[in-house]
């Protein structure tokens, strides 16, 4: 029998079909006979309160794929996490596509409890976003939601559930519904319109319901970016995607798992059994480069695809071409939504793959293993504080070595050597793991720190720009390691010179702090191959936006967040900032 969203009503004893709730205070009334009130009835969320019944974690292994900004898609394998929602007292849940896209195994946790079910897809929809699975409930039924009849409203409260971050508690983040339609495409799926609420949407949250006051759905959680702006995919767009997975009658799916890269093409994680692509010959690796004809390498969005498949008949043939990777061949291919065409083939001719459109070497894949290591959470603020500050640079560089030394040359009489071996030093060693330490040589010191007046610093290093006004990083490198750091950087004394009434400084005293300040910033640059910038707007008064000396602070929660960043043991192979970026996102 088809399992639909309105399940049949049928009479069954409190006692033996209630999953256990240990505290019982929301559970359905308990009685010694047979209850009258249908177990649908019972097991139905009502209520914000109770929302927090329904929701699961996801938890996948599997591969993804990742751009680099030199031309390559980046292989990473590893654990990742999202959320999902109970629609059925009989273990249906739905979550996003994208949260399950290219998983090998699939792991479900019911709210916060330590064991796990297996779960089966049952069915996706790639161009909604939309994925249901099914686990198999052994005592008792699952508390559900239903969802909400009426779009979105400009203005309503609404709450967000899941599990940012992969915790393993559950997390309410309330706001309203700030747009009602907004931009519904994106590199994973191309939905009629989204809806944007104020409600923060993390890195594991995907998947996870919105829900109104009275504990209804009105929307999935899909997608945020860098300016917060958080996207949900409204309830009334997908419901009957739902439905119609359910009663396996949804036929606008190719079953691919995929995802689309600006400069590349659409890569496919995997293809789901039996589904058009998979009778196609489609089984993962695959990078689509042309539909119909049409070139969607630069396409950011999967919108030609998704249009492609929604816009043509069952049996009316879409053909693909591209090169698969794993084969190292281009391909084509014939595939019609009903299965009716299903035809893949490699071919021997010069590719038309080309990364960036700069060379004709086909696209490289290489694989960046993360096996073992434990993806870091970060929330987006975070994540963005540390890509701001990098500002232009490209590169992802760090120290690599157990210790890096540091030496003193020229005149540093007017700094405290203390400030610098118990506060600056320390900080940076807890920090980023490293033993950063003053050197009793500092001939063969890592960092060599010169102290002395600007006319002199190119006579001493010179690579240091005497245009800078308090201090100049010149570094070097082999591949992603820094290899060799010098600062220059001008003494104390002249910070309370007439030159500088402008940083508010006018005796020796204050001069010396504000030169601490400014080595703490110069060292913690150098760690980060940063340049230090941040809008104060945003972020406030940190050690990375704070230039000169309006501000003498130490290490912000946000500092000390972008340094455990850039010293992540998850982006240790990292080449590029848009690579680490992309592992961590």
């Amino acid at each position: 029998m088809k399992t639909k969203l309105i399940l049949l009503v049928f009479l069954i004893s409190c006692s033996s079909t209630l999953s256990n709730e240990e505290n019982n205070e929301s559970s359905p009334e308990s009685s010694t006979t047979t209850s009258t009130v249908p177990i649908e009835a019972q097991l139905l969320i009502k209520n914000i309160k109770d929302g927090k019944k329904g929701v699961v974690r996801i938890v996948t292994k599997g591969v993804k794929i990742e751009e680099s900004s030199d031309n390559q898609l980046v292989k990473t394998q590893g654990d990742s996490s999202g959320s999902g929602f109970f629609i059925s007292t009989d273990g249906f849940i739905v979550t996003n596509n994208h949260v399950v896209g290219g998983a090998v195994t699939i792991d479900v946790y019911i709210g916060e409890e330590r064991n796990s079910y297996k779960a089966k897809i049952i069915g996706t929809s790639e161009c909604d976003d939309i994925a249901i699975l099914k686990i198999n409930l052994p005592v008792g039924g699952a508390f559900y939601f239903e969802f909400d009849e009426i779009n979105p409203v400009l203005g309503e409260d609404i709450l967000a559930i899941g599990f940012p971050r992969g915790d393993e508690q559950i997390t309410y983040l309330n706001g309203i519904v700030s747009k009602e339609k907004a931009e519904g495409s994106n590199q994973w799926s191309s939905i009629d319109y989204a809806f944007e609420h104020t409600a923060e949407i993390l890195p594991g949250s995907s998947g996870g319901p919105i829900i109104n006051e009275a504990g209804k759905v009105v929307g999935v959680a899909y997608a945020g970016n860098s300016d917060r702006q958080e996207f949900g995919i409204p309830s009334t767009v997908v419901k009957n995607t739902i439905n119609q997975i359910l009663d396996n009658t949804f036929n606008k799916t190719l079953g691919a798992n995929g995802e689309q890269f600006l400069d590349f093409g659409m890569y496919i994680y995997s293809t789901e059994p039996n589904s058009p692509f998979d009778k196609a010959g489609f089984d993962g690796g695959e990078l689509i480069t042309h539909i119909n004809g049409l070139d969607i390498t630069a396409e950011s969005t999967m919108d030609v695809y998704c249009s492609a498949i929604q816009t043509r008949g069952e049996s009316a043939a879409i053909k693909f071409k591209g090169y698969d990777i794993d084969e190292k061949s281009d391909f084509e291919a014939s595939v019609s939504l009903d299965g009716s065409n299903a035809d893949f083939r490699l071919i021997s001719t010069t590719t038309t793959t080309k990364p960036k459109v700069t060379t004709t070497t086909k696209p490289k894949v290489t694989t960046t293993v993360t096996t073992g290591v434990t993806k870091p959470n970060f929330t987006n603020k975070e994540l963005s504080y540390w890509l701001n500050s990098l500002n232009d640079v490209t590169k992802y560089a760090r120290w690599k070595q157990d210790q890096v030394t540091v030496g003193l040359y020229g005149d540093y009489s007017g700094l405290s050597e203390s400030s610098l071996s118990q506060y600056i030093l320390p900080d940076l060693s807890r920090l980023t793991g490293i033993n950063f330490s003053l050197s009793l040589e500092p001939s063969d010191a890592d960092i060599k720190i010169y102290f002395g007046d600007q006319s002199n610093w190119k006579s001493f290093y010179e690579s240091c720009n005497p245009e800078n006004i308090f201090y100049s990083n010149w570094r070097t490198y082999s591949g992603n390691r820094v290899t060799k750091n010098n600062i220059c950087m001008i003494p104390s004394s002249y910070y309370s010179r007439q030159g500088f009434p402008w940083v508010g400084i006018d005796n020796l005293e204050e001069a010396n702090i504000c030169h601490v300040f400014h080595l703490r910033r110069a060292l913690t640059l150098n760690a980060m191959f940063s340049q230090g910038n941040g809008s104060k707007d945003i972020y406030g008064d940190t050690v990375m936006t704070a230039g000169f000396c309006d501000v003498r602070t130490t290490y912000t929660e946000l500092d000390e967040s972008a340094i455990k960043i850039h010293y992540s043991d998850y982006i240790y192979n990292a080449q590029t900032k848009s690579e680490a970026y992309n592992l961590l996102k």
